[in-house]
């Protein structure tokens, strides 16, 4: 019986890492340096929060791989409503 491997590669999974961590510093760094403010800090926040989203997608849960492309675009759509969700419900509050 023949498995296709969909897995990512160490390398990638680290690629994956080190960009997650530039991702996370660079907002923190805007925040407590207050380098931006207002809504000029929402949309870089957002911005940043949106190539997170492609980061993970990509290198961790390898949706571009897949036999099946489908899967692909419902995971996606999914991942988007759920930030949309967590960022308008964090405004809301």
């Amino acid at each position: 019986m023949s498995h296709t491997k969909e897995h990512g590669t160490a390398k990638s999974y680290v690629i994956g890492f080190i960009l997650s961590l530039i991702f996370t510093i660079i907002p923190y760094h805007l925040v407590v340096n207050e380098v931006l403010t207002g809504n000029t800090l929402l949309f870089a926040i957002l911005g940043i929060a949106i190539l997170q989203m492609f980061i993970q997608i990509f290198f961790f849960l390898h949706l571009g791989r897949g036999p099946k492309p489908f899967y692909n675009i419902v995971f996606f759509f999914a991942t988007a409503g759920l930030i949309v969700v967590v960022v308008g419900a964090s405004m809301f509050i």
